[in-house]
């Protein structure tokens, strides 16, 4: 689900927009003038996940796509900036139960 809390709204448009940003929960928090605390709670009300659960949902869907247009495992782990393929692959794992591979 896409978080429809206004306190957030910068988060998810940049997020939406370019899945490999690497801000860090702190770092939004930071720039938004909110707290940590504040920006947890309102990804948690509004999708009922933590940001990093919903941050990694999103590189994962996103991932799909990717992988069903034909695009390489290596490629859409740089593209959504993982520092190795292998922590890309794991992470997809746990979220979809497969390899990417097995979506290609």
């Amino acid at each position: 689900p896409v978080p429809d809390d206004p306190r957030i709204t910068r988060i998810v448009d940049t997020l939406l927009a370019d899945p490999a940003c690497p801000r860090a929960l702190d770092g939004w928090a930071r720039d938004l003038g909110i707290s940590e605390r504040t920006v947890t709670r309102a990804f948690r009300e509004s999708t009922g996940l933590t940001f990093g659960q919903w941050r990694q949902s999103l590189r994962i869907r996103h991932a799909v796509t990717l992988l069903s247009a034909g695009h390489r495992v290596h490629e859409v782990s740089e593209q959504l900036g993982y520092t190795q393929p292998s922590t890309f692959i794991a992470a997809f794992h746990k979220v979809t139960g497969q390899t990417p591979g097995a979506v290609a």
